[in-house]
This record gives C-alpha cells, structure tokens and sequence, in this order.
C-alpha cells in the first residue's frame, strides 16, 4: 500500500495510478513504504494480472474476430495482435468495458482485410447495443389509430440501442446469421431482451443517418416520410418507413 505519511492521499493515489499504466519506472521511490524489490515484485504481479484481464476483455468483446483472425493468419495471431493493441497508453487507462473502442481503427492500420475491420465494428456495436439504455419500442400499432395530422406530427426520436455501421467489404463469414446479406450497412439494436442485426440498404442507412441529425430538433413522422420521398421515391417510402418500425429503431414517445 502507498506510505500515507509520504503523501496526501490524493497524491497517492494519483502517483499509484500513474505507476499502473506506466510502469516501475514512474513510481517514487518513497510511494510505498515496504522496500523497493517488493514493491517492484508487487508491481510485475499487478500488471501481469491487469494485462491478462485486458487481454480476456478483448476476447470477450471480440469472439467472431478472434475466430477468424485466428484462422486466416494462424492460432494465437489474435492474441500477438491484442497484446501490441494494449501496450498504447491511451488503451491503458481505460475501463474494462471500453477496452476495445478503437480496436476496429487500429487493425485498419495494420492494414488488415476490409472484412476483418467491419466484422470488429460490428461486434463493437452489439456489445453498445447490448449496454444501451431500455427503452420502449416505437410499433406500427402505436400509431395505426392516429390521424393523417397526428401521424405527421408524431416525434420521432431514435432508440438508445442503435448503432449504425457502413461496410466496406462483403460480410465476413463469421456472420452466418448475415451470409446472404448484399447490403451496404448493419444496424444492432436491441428493442426487447436480445440484441439482433438488420442489413439496411445505403439509402435506408442514409435517410436514418439524416434522421439522427435532425433528432435534437425535434425530428417527426413527417420529416421520415419527406426524407424518404426524396431518396426512394413515393412508391417505396411505406415500406421504408416499415421497415424501420419493425426493427424497433425509434422509441415510442412519452
């Protein structure tokens, strides 16, 4: 424990954290009161548990990419991989949960397969929808009894749940539930108990993507509908607009 006749402990606290993510060599030789072999053996145990603890979040958070890294370019690439994405200190000082934010950026720059990147955002996206906020659905029988004006007027605003990723490449083949899929987007969302997938088409992608900028202006069933009108054509925006009740990507207003 760090000597608190040494420091205050908030000085304390922040030379320890400060050791933790960067190492024995930043840690004062009057931080701890015990001698500096034990502390420096303290240390190395520490780190060799937090590095396998993030080592696992990142398994965790990245099944289906392990998996198919693992069989493109060998057994334990994925570990290799991890092991050098973890080394930034940026990565260092995050919580468990967010390990692995950029972990998508940082393969890109390794210059890995198109596939393998979207296959990471993907999954990086189930794992926010998953820990999103709850939130009550927005169904076509909420609004089948309104009026043309109420149905116009009717505030859309977009499910907590929602997240949005634009492909690069043909799906990668650890999405058996997505393998026929052609579309130029996946959304996660998780309108009820379980997080599910829906390939949308560029321009459902768009209008939504539109939407979500308008939603902090106060964005309606109307703005939809013109959006739609613009982009697919009058005769495609009622099974736009379906399509996107029945994936449960609004939440039913208050």
């Amino acid at each position: 424990m760090p000597d608190a006749s040494a420091y205050r402990l908030d000085e304390g606290q922040a030379l320890f954290l400060g050791t933790l993510q960067n190492g024995p060599a930043h840690c004062p030789d009057d931080l701890f009161s015990t001698s500096a072999s034990r502390t420096i053996n303290g240390l190395k145990a520490h780190a060799n548990t937090i590095s396998h603890a993030r080592l696992v979040a990142l398994e965790d958070t990245y099944p289906r990419t392990m998996q198919r890294l693992d069989r493109l370019f060998g057994a334990g690439y994925f570990n290799t991989v991890c092991r050098d994405f973890i080394e930034r200190g940026a990565v260092r000082a995050r919580a468990m949960m967010h390990i692995g934010a950029d972990f998508g950026a940082y393969l890109a720059e390794r210059s890995h397969d198109p596939a393998s990147s979207d296959l990471v955002q993907i999954e990086y996206a189930w794992l926010e929808s998953y820990h999103a906020a709850d939130a009550e659905p927005l169904r076509i029988a909420h609004i089948a009894g309104l009026s043309e004006p109420a149905l116009l007027a009717l505030p859309l605003a977009v499910h907590p749940s929602v997240r949005r990723i634009m492909l690069h490449a043909p799906l990668a083949e650890e999405l058996p539930e997505l393998a026929h899929s052609t579309e130029a987007a996946i959304i996660t969302v998780r309108p009820e108990a379980d997080v599910l997938f829906h390939p949308w088409s560029r321009e459902q992608a768009h209008i939504f993507a539109a939407l979500q900028m308008a939603d902090a202006k106060n964005a309606d069933m109307g703005n939809l509908l013109a959006q739609a009108a613009e982009y697919v054509g009058e005769d495609k925006v009622q099974p736009l607009v379906l399509s996107f009740l029945n994936a449960g990507v609004f939440r039913r207003p208050v």
